[in-house]
């Protein structure tokens, strides 16, 4: 979000230690203490030239957290610290959504629910129609969905093999189904698969939200 607002002649680098980036000179009163200090304390994002790779700003972001005591002292001190190094820098306030937010996105479902292909009813169809072909499963067809809380959409293929039996057939079918949605946002819901003479049937969910995806993803 901070890269693409500030353009590509700059990287962003969040979570960096003062000592990483302030230059620890004779104008420190007390040098070793300085040094143990600057090492205690992170920023939150440190901004530098893409080609010099100089410091060039540090972003501190300033919830609710930041109105006790200590982290007043804390923020007075990095203030004082970047003022010294000549290092502009700012202060972006911020609220409970936006450590909600952050706490999303480094969740690892959050991760795998963005890489996930969103994907339309007929390109379902069409993924699932060629992959069940196959392995005789023939004519898909998909049923009027409900289009309730989600989008649920029902669905029936005979099996073409007469010589494989109702569980293996809804066993390898079930097998597909999930294979071939794996790296989509649809799946094949919780009710499973039914069989009767030949004919099996279920229902696909489509899961519209990142939020939904990262409950089945976890």
């Amino acid at each position: 979000m901070l890269s693409s607002k500030l353009g590509e002649n700059n990287i962003v680098i969040p979570q960096v230690n003062l000592l990483s980036f302030v230059e620890v000179d004779n104008s420190f009163e007390n040098l070793y203490d300085e040094i143990e200090t600057l090492r205690k304390f992170t920023v939150d994002y440190l901004i530098i030239d893409s080609v010099t790779t100089e410091p060039k700003l540090v972003i501190e972001l300033d919830g609710k957290s930041h109105e006790s005591f200590g982290k007043k002292n804390r923020d007075h001190y990095v203030n004082q610290v970047c003022s010294k190094a000549k290092l502009p820098i700012g202060h972006i306030q911020v609220g409970e959504d936006f450590k909600k937010m952050n706490e999303k996105q480094a969740d690892p479902a959050y991760k795998k629910a963005k890489d996930l292909k969103k994907i339309k009813v007929v390109e379902v169809n069409k993924m699932l129609k060629e992959a069940l072909s196959k392995e005789g499963y023939i004519e898909l067809q998909f049923e009027k969905p409900d289009m309730g809380k989600f989008v649920a959409v029902p669905f029936t293929v005979p099996d073409e093999k007469p010589e494989r039996e109702e569980y293996d057939s809804k066993k390898q079918l079930k097998k597909i189904i999930s294979t071939t949605l794996e790296k989509t946002n649809w799946r094949l819901m919780s009710d499973g698969v039914n069989y009767r003479v030949g004919y099996l049937s279920g229902k696909l969910r489509c899961y519209e939200t990142e939020e939904d995806l990262m409950k089945i993803l976890q």
